[in-house]
């Protein structure tokens, strides 16, 4: 609450979050076992996007030549297209969190680099998209905790907006730096390695968070 109410600025942040760590999720190992699913989404979404997985990847490009080559297909079709291809199971709390955290990414992606090609996405970007989906991910586990308390009626609406945009920048910055410390001297040559780099960087970004370093 001393963050949410404005009081205290970044160190407050940094105790909120090592708060919700440690006591919220049980540290950073319990909680980055907790979140398997998305990093196997993550993973799963890079390999279909730089041609790492041999067994869909046929599928999964001719699904987005379809939609791309629509005259009047649209951003959102193409997301669509992407998440619902690689999230196919509904219903549950991890499938639906990771549906809107990749479907966010996505778009963002999109918005910051329009020229991008979709069929023949870079590494550096595929990774600039799983940097901002681990980011919003992360956010939305967050705000279930100390959301409550920056989103009480206690708080004007300017400031409240103010706190979330400091809280993802924050995670955000986190994010990058842990991923490409994970991501340091090895080659992504299989969904098992990026599953592995992703596992890694979101361990170090909660134990970061937790005080655990």
């Amino acid at each position: 609450r001393e963050y949410a109410s404005g009081r205290g600025g970044r160190s407050a942040l940094r105790k909120a979050m090592r708060e919700y760590v440690r006591h919220g999720l049980g540290g950073a190992a319990r909680a980055t076992k907790r979140i398997r699913f998305t990093t196997a989404v993550g993973a799963r979404t890079f390999s279909l996007l730089r041609g790492l997985d041999a067994v869909d990847e046929v599928e999964f490009r001719k699904i987005l030549q379809k939609v791309l080559s629509s005259s009047d297909h649209t951003t959102g079709d193409v997301v669509s297209a992407i998440v619902e291809f690689v999230i196919r199971d509904k219903g549950g709390a991890d499938e639906e969190s990771a549906r809107m955290a990749m479907a966010e990414a996505l778009s963002d992606l999109f918005v910051e680099k329009p020229e991008i090609d979709v069929l023949a996405m870079t590494e550096d970007d595929t990774w600039l998209l799983m940097e901002m989906y681990l980011e919003k991910e992360i956010v939305r586990r967050i705000n279930f905790d100390i959301g409550q308390s920056i989103e009480s009626d206690a708080y004007d609406a300017e400031k409240k907006i103010e706190r979330l945009e400091e809280l993802e920048s924050f995670v955000r910055s986190e994010v990058a730096i842990r991923l490409q410390q994970a991501r340091a001297g090895k080659l992504v040559l299989s969904q098992g390695n990026v599953y592995s780099i992703m596992t890694d960087a979101t361990f170090m970004t909660l134990k970061f968070f937790g005080g655990e370093v």
